[in-house]
């Protein structure tokens, strides 16, 4: 599985709702990871996300969001221009090298990063 995220998403445990429909039809879920482009829910068994939705999250963020990917319960989503109703076309962010830190320190912060994240993946997909 290839990683696309722009951004790192953030380990987070809120409740949220998926709102569809017109706002005729809601789903309770949980918002297990989160970042300024998308994130993971946990929904209930047997519910399949519509395309597109309102995510509303504990504590007052309501987003729109179209699914990326869904597995069982597992759902990956990313957010669109709430203006627009597209997707912002994020730029990746240059990574800043401080002047003392050697090339060969950032490829070992980069690969453990990538360790991570492959950690992730393969503890979502069981």
């Amino acid at each position: 599985m290839t990683e696309n995220r722009t951004s790192r998403r953030s380990k987070v445990l809120k409740k949220g709702r998926i709102i569809y429909n017109n706002g005729h039809s809601v789903v309770d879920c949980l918002v297990r990871n989160l970042s300024e482009y998308g994130a993971g829910l946990d929904v209930p068994e047997g519910f399949t996300c519509p395309p597109t939705f309102h995510l509303d999250i504990q504590g007052g963020e309501k987003r729109a969001a179209e699914v990326v990917w869904q597995a069982n319960t597992k759902v990956g989503l990313r957010f669109m221009n709430a203006e627009t109703e597209v997707f912002p076309k994020p730029v990746k962010a240059a990574r800043s090298a401080d002047a003392q830190t050697s090339p060969l320190e950032r490829i070992n912060a980069i690969q453990a990063e990538l360790d991570e994240l492959r950690r992730e993946v393969e503890a979502m997909l069981g």
